[in-house]
């Protein structure tokens, strides 16, 4: 499967879509159509958050078993970041367990999930409610098929900041649909939902293994975001793991 992959944006300067002026003797363009417009030139400008501190929670349910697990994750400017385990099934780990990761960019950055022009072709669905926020809905689809690809793409109308979007990701073994929300935290623009729903595709000499329309389901919330000014180095002082790669369903 596709490796999944915080934005900070000052939107002050960005116009809301009514207010976007037309020059004289231009056709006006609709307010839908100049939300996707800025939201195209937003995600390139997007800032991740030097230092981050942030806990999730992370649940994976399959034909078997379901384990919820909590996390803390801590991160860098420079991409250091350390990952610890602190509960199991609702029971804190008396030793928490440690991983730590050296990654330029954080795997769940609304950049990751950038629906380019120039990739997709985007049409307006319609007006929608994220939470709360009032947006707007675009199908897209991608003009070269690949393992992964956003399929359904809503906008903040206030921000132009995705709230919520939709995607497709396909392996071997799984062709899995997933969906990603984000908002506002911090004076940052940042996940807060992740959920994957993955259908396996058994090969015929496993079909004795995998029960008939089997599926796993891993969902990630996040919580407790902070933003120190900086974070001490012994918070990096084990030795670096490799970092999470395409063989899992949600790297952390």
């Amino acid at each position: 499967m596709a490796n999944f992959i915080a934005a900070a944006l000052a939107i002050s300067i960005l116009q809301a879509p009514g207010d976007i002026a037309t020059p004289v003797g231009e056709t006006p363009v609709p307010p839908a159509d100049a939300l996707v417009a800025r939201y195209q030139r937003a995600i390139q400008v997007l800032k991740q958050p030097p230092n981050m501190v942030v806990e999730y929670t992370q649940t994976r349910s399959g034909p078997t078993r379901v384990v919820t697990e909590n996390h803390r994750i801590y991160r860098d400017a420079d991409g250091n970041e350390r990952n610890e385990t602190t509960a199991i099934n609702g029971l804190a780990v008396p030793r928490a367990r440690v991983s730590i990761y050296i990654r330029p960019s954080w795997a769940y950055g609304a950049d990751k999930f950038f629906v380019d022009p120039e990739s997709y072709q985007i049409a307006l669905r319609g007006a929608v409610d994220v939470d709360g926020r009032k947006g707007y809905d675009y199908a897209v689809v991608m003009k070269d098929a690949g393992a992964f690809a956003v399929t359904d793409l809503e906008l903040d109308a206030k921000t132009a900041m995705p709230l919520r979007e939709r995607f497709v990701a396909t392996s071997s073994t799984c062709a899995a649909t997933g969906s990603i929300d984000f908002g506002p935290t911090g004076g940052y623009w940042l996940p807060k939902i992740v959920s994957v729903t993955c259908p396996l595709l058994a090969a015929p000499e496993a079909a004795d293994l995998i029960p008939a329309g089997a599926s796993y389901r891993d969902t990630i919330r996040f919580s407790s975001y902070s933003f120190p000014n900086a974070l001490p180095a012994q918070v990096f002082g084990l030795p670096p793991t490799p970092a999470p790669g395409s063989t899992g369903l949600l790297p952390p």
